[in-house]
């Protein structure tokens, strides 16, 4: 295998290895091989906790698989597509079934090395995994990271051997962002022929990326080391009599129900929940603490509400800077106007 390489019998330190499966740092390119398992426990390396973030979702997605069905995952920003395609690794590797993972991030890797992971899953009827396909389309430079001509050549090149790989009776599970990011990223030269064409032969699956059972709402936030009581707060949040109250539509002008629609479909989606839970930044931090404030009794409910909603309608408008529809001076200006009505009715009703 030419990316996995044992010196002076130690692991080449290019190499992760993560809950036993082997990634390649500098080419973004992994694998799972129960094989090499037993090599791996001589370095020490143990089976590492195995969390599923989003279990109905990736069940369903497994089942598709199964079939020998070549998948798209498509969404948003942060709706999910990772940590379905996580998921989905874990539940290979629980099985022991193999599989050969690329990271589409990783734009600079060389076209022949890419194909050296097409060609191991094809020697050991593996499952191919690869986590934003949509890169290869990718217009931006931020995306591409080399001149454009050398860019088309490789995009070219790996879109057929995809499509080739496809035609040998290979299934290949990707991720890609929402339509309106390729059309704003992408390459034209590129989302024509061999792209549609690879579009036609996966079957679409559109993220939900939502927590579809209290359960799952609570073993996410345990899992990212919040208490039981914070996460069974969050797991009822949507139901909460309190918040329902103050985002009642009634008590807003018509124009700003479509800012309440966007938050009350934010709350129960991974999307939001992650960045609360996981994401190191200040602003995460600050929440995350005024949720464990409110479970201990130092923090107002009333007060925790506006903190959180707050930081959902920032995140939101995030997202919509990063899917390249940087939100209009109308548009905030609403959200700051429902912002305030919502922390003036809360101010007011304690």
């Amino acid at each position: 295998m030419v990316w996995v390489e044992q010196k002076n019998s130690h692991i080449n330190p290019d190499l992760i290895v993560r809950d036993e499966e082997v990634f390649h740092r500098r080419t973004g390119l992994g694998f799972y091989d129960p094989q090499l398992v037993e090599k791996l426990r001589k370095f020490g390396i143990q089976r590492g906790n195995r969390n599923i973030w989003l279990p109905s979702e990736t069940l369903e997605l497994a089942s598709k698989a199964a079939g020998g069905k070549s998948v798209l995952v498509v969404g948003e920003l942060g709706a999910g597509k990772s940590a379905l395609m996580y998921g989905l690794r874990t539940l290979y590797r629980e099985d022991g079934n193999p599989y050969a993972y690329v990271d589409g991030h990783f734009t600079m890797t060389p076209e022949p090395k890419v194909r050296s992971a097409m060609r191991w899953a094809d020697r050991f009827q593996a499952e191919l995994f690869w986590d934003s396909l949509d890169y290869i389309i990718g217009g931006s430079r931020k995306i591409r990271k080399m001149p454009r001509g050398e860019f088309l050549v490789r995009s070219h090149t790996i879109v057929h051997r995809l499509l080739e790989h496809m035609d040998q009776g290979n299934a290949v599970i990707g991720t890609s962002h929402s339509e309106k990011w390729v059309d704003t990223f992408g390459d034209p030269d590129l989302m024509s022929d061999g792209w549609k064409e690879l579009l036609g032969s996966m079957e679409i699956h559109q993220v939900r990326g939502t927590f579809e059972a209290p359960e799952e709402f609570i073993q996410f936030y345990v899992s990212a080391g919040l208490s039981e009581e914070a996460a069974s707060y969050m797991a009822t949040l949507k139901t909460n009599p309190r918040l329902e109250d103050a985002l009642d539509p009634h008590r807003y002008s018509p124009e700003l129900h479509q800012v309440i629609s966007a938050i009350t479909d934010a709350i129960p989606r991974y999307r939001v929940a992650k960045l609360l839970a996981l994401d190191p930044r200040d602003d995460s931090k600050l929440t995350r603490v005024a949720l464990e404030s409110l479970v201990s009794g130092t923090l107002s409910e009333d007060e925790f509400l506006k903190r959180l909603i707050e930081f959902i309608v920032a995140k939101n408008e995030e997202t919509e800077i990063k899917m390249g529809e940087s939100p209009d001076r109308i548009h905030r200006e609403k959200n700051q106007e429902f912002l305030h009505h919502f922390k003036q009715f809360l101010g007011k009703s304690n």
